[in-house]
């Protein structure tokens, strides 16, 4: 059994429960350039550090979860790995001596916005290793640019600290800004994070965010502006606006040539669209051809956008429907999901009988299911009314809930910033 009760059987289980969690999408995201990790919401981890440690019901389990992480990142080379070690340690109490024999030059860096969350011995000990910032005299004395740095990366530790409040006071401590500011971006995440959000003045600063990364032409920091801006304007109710910061979206991704920008940003103007009695052949028909040119490996490496292109796409483009289910698969399906799965395979087999012998005897057990519809599909034609069902069906599945998205701090993390370990 696992630390927190779950009779984890095999890899298989522990990757489904992953998967399960990855979907949450109100609650995590995935960790920076590694979508093996998954990370709390920044404005969220607070929250949840401070029930935990007010929670003595799981305090067994927490210091279970808390030994298994130290005995897994021990064993692995780096500051990072050590820093989360450490990190682990520190939740566990452990004598000073020993965190010290552990300690590795670098990882005071990637702790230091880790103090507070601590209490007692661990974050006194902490806080004299990493020493105190005064933030006030750093925007005293600090040049500009210095200062822009410092506090993109100040503010950006207050976030993930869950703390938007403390990281607006970092941002508003100096009112010049360099013409190529990052931030901005902070910013808008920020007063988005707020408890009682300021959307108006975020959508402002998202706004001023694309108009600074233009003008240092980072099309990095112009994809994370816009999807910054999009996130708001959800927020604010702006259908128009949502759809139009996409469209700039989709032709940054053209123009870098990153086909997986395009595709998501036309992916997610149809499911903008699709609420509202969607009618926009266009947009339909270059999703589709976007994905059409992508290779296999490419998909493979994004199956939850390659399942949300197919259902939006897949009623009239039932190939590309097919193509992504033999790739890629459904992904982790719920009792609803299996269902809603088998009325479709059901429906087929009404239209064309001779697919009644592919279907489970049980068509509630799902792995059953998935595996003959992925046959069934690799290996017969779809009609039109078995392609929409099951598009139709794909969407319920795997369109995210565009109010659940938001807020989000995923273009922080395309900021050059220091990040505290998980937990």
């Amino acid at each position: 059994a696992g630390p927190c009760g779950i009779d984890v059987k095999d890899d298989a289980m522990a990757q489904s429960l992953f998967d399960d969690l990855s979907r949450e999408i109100a609650v995590v995201r995935s960790g920076h350039n590694d979508a093996s990790k998954l990370v709390l919401r920044p404005e969220l981890r607070r929250t949840v550090v401070d029930g935990f440690r007010r929670d003595f019901g799981t305090a067994e389990k927490r210091r279970l979860i808390h030994e298994a992480a130290v005995r897994y990142f021990s064993a692995l080379p780096g500051t990072q790995n050590r820093a989360e070690e450490i990190y682990h340690r520190l939740w566990l109490d452990q004598d000073p001596s020993q965190i010290d024999s552990r300690w590795l030059a670098g990882v005071d860096v990637a702790l230091r916005s880790a103090v507070e969350e601590l209490d007692g011995r661990a974050r006194t000990y902490l806080s004299q290793r990493v020493g105190g910032i005064d933030d006030t005299a750093k925007a005293r004395t600090a040049g500009p640019e210095e200062w822009e740095e410092y506090a993109t990366r100040r503010a950006a530790d207050l976030l993930q600290l869950g703390s938007p409040a403390a990281a607006l006071e970092v941002v508003h401590l100096r009112g010049d800004r360099l013409p190529t500011s990052r931030l901005p971006l902070i910013e808008s995440t920020a007063l988005r994070s707020l408890p009682v959000p300021d959307l108006e003045a975020a959508q402002n600063a998202a706004e001023a965010a694309v108009a600074s990364a233009r003008i240092s032409f980072n099309t990095g920091d112009l994809q994370a502006a816009l999807q910054e801006l999009v996130q708001v304007l959800r927020l604010r109710a702006d259908s128009d606006g949502v759809l139009h910061a996409l469209s700039d979206l989709g032709n940054l991704g053209e123009q870098l040539g990153d086909d997986l920008v395009l595709l998501s940003a036309n992916v997610e103007s149809l499911e903008s669209m699709s609420g509202a009695g969607r009618d926009d052949d266009v947009l339909d028909h270059k999703a589709a051809r976007v994905f059409s040119r992508l290779p296999d490996e490419l998909v493979a490496r994004a199956p939850e956008l390659a399942r949300r292109a197919a259902a939006q796409v897949g009623s009239e483009n039932p190939v590309i429907l097919k193509r992504v289910i033999q790739i890629v698969g459904f992904g982790p399906l719920d009792a609803q999901g299996t269902v809603g799965l088998g009325k479709v395979l059901s429906e087929w087999a009404l239209r064309e009988s001779d697919i009644q012998a592919f279907l489970p005897k049980d068509l509630a057990n799902t792995r059953e299911l998935t595996s003959a519809t992925q046959y069934l599909l690799a290996n017969r034609d779809l009609d039109p009314l078995t392609a929409s069902s099951l598009s139709e069906w794909l969407k319920s599945v795997v369109t995210p809930n565009l109010a659940k998205v938001v807020p989000q701090t995923r273009s922080v993390n395309r900021l050059p910033q220091v990040t505290s370990p998980g937990f």
